[in-house]
């Protein structure tokens, strides 16, 4: 029994672990672990606030307490880290797939609040045709290490794509 009882409360505690977190798109829509979201160009566009090019999204913060949050690069193709935006609080301008932002602090987010301001990845290097950048957001614990499960999200800029702005997994697709 007590073995049951164990078993539950550790199944509990991950859970509540896991969704301390919600990642969503500019239109409040949740994004997934994996998704993958696509862009033809790197035009700023005549609104500066809303690029065609830029990903903003927006972290959720499922708890009664304050939390902190991060976002580190994992991996890049078809890129040298250059002409880029990686943003959460702090920007950085040229990556690597071990850039982390905010770099000396964990981004605060409010008890049961939603911070969009200042979150995004915008990619305005088109050196290639085909370049993709993986991240992941992830809460940190008092420390500033990563704890509970991290959300994926890749960012691919494709010149050749004839629509922007493309949620794969929206459509059904599975991308691993």
């Amino acid at each position: 029994m007590k073995k049951i009882c164990l078993t539950v409360m550790l199944l509990a505690f991950v859970n509540l672990i896991n969704a301390q977190i919600t990642i969503l798109d500019e239109n409040g829509n949740v994004i997934e672990d994996g998704s993958v979201f696509v862009f033809n160009t790197v035009d700023e566009n005549d609104n500066v606030d809303n690029p065609e090019s830029k990903l903003n999204y927006q972290i959720q913060n499922n708890t009664s307490s304050e939390i902190g949050v991060k976002a580190a690069m994992v991996e890049i193709i078809g890129s040298d880290g250059s002409n880029v935006q990686f943003c959460m609080g702090d920007c950085l301008f040229n990556v690597t797939e071990s850039s982390v932002v905010p770099v000396a602090y964990s981004f605060p987010i409010g008890a049961n609040a939603t911070q969009s301001v200042g979150v995004y990845l915008w990619n305005f290097n088109d050196s290639s045709d085909y370049i993709s950048y993986k991240f992941k957001v992830y809460q940190t614990d008092s420390f500033g290490n990563e704890s509970g499960t991290p959300i994926h999200i890749t960012y691919v800029y494709n010149a050749n794509a004839s629509v922007s702005d493309v949620n794969l997994q929206k459509l059904g697709v599975q991308v691993n």
